[in-house]
């Protein structure tokens, strides 16, 4: 059981890292603001899930507790750009797990707005 829970840690940091590397060659794209955002069905709480899966052997080294948390606002599946949403997500957890010395990092997200068009996080 544990070894498989290795092996998905092993492969979500190597898509991770992959995704880091088109980030890379993004950048040019954004520069000349021809960047596309996807927009496909997107879970919130499986993207947090994920990260929090990939940073908990991180954060347990460290002594902090990590966990998130999805107000029941949040709707099951949302329409958005789940590789970028989970790079940023991945980032600003990254640098909590980084710059918390002790105690608890908790990852909240809450639907504070809503619009036909767009909803905030």
């Amino acid at each position: 059981m544990e070894e498989n829970e290795y092996v998905r840690i092993i492969r979500s940091a190597g898509e991770n890292l992959l995704r880091l590397l088109n980030d890379i060659l993004d950048f040019s794209k954004l520069e000349s603001n021809m960047m596309v955002f996807e927009e496909h069905p997107v879970s919130i709480d499986g993207i947090l899930n994920s990260i929090c899966v990939l940073y908990h052997p991180k954060a347990r080294n460290k002594g902090i507790t990590l966990s998130y948390e999805c107000h029941s606002n949040v709707p099951e599946v949302v329409v958005g750009d789940p590789v970028r949403l989970t790079q940023v997500i991945t980032n600003i957890v990254g640098n909590a797990i980084k710059f918390t010395p002790k105690g608890s990092v908790l990852i909240f997200a809450k639907m504070i707005s809503f619009d036909e068009k767009k909803i905030c996080y």
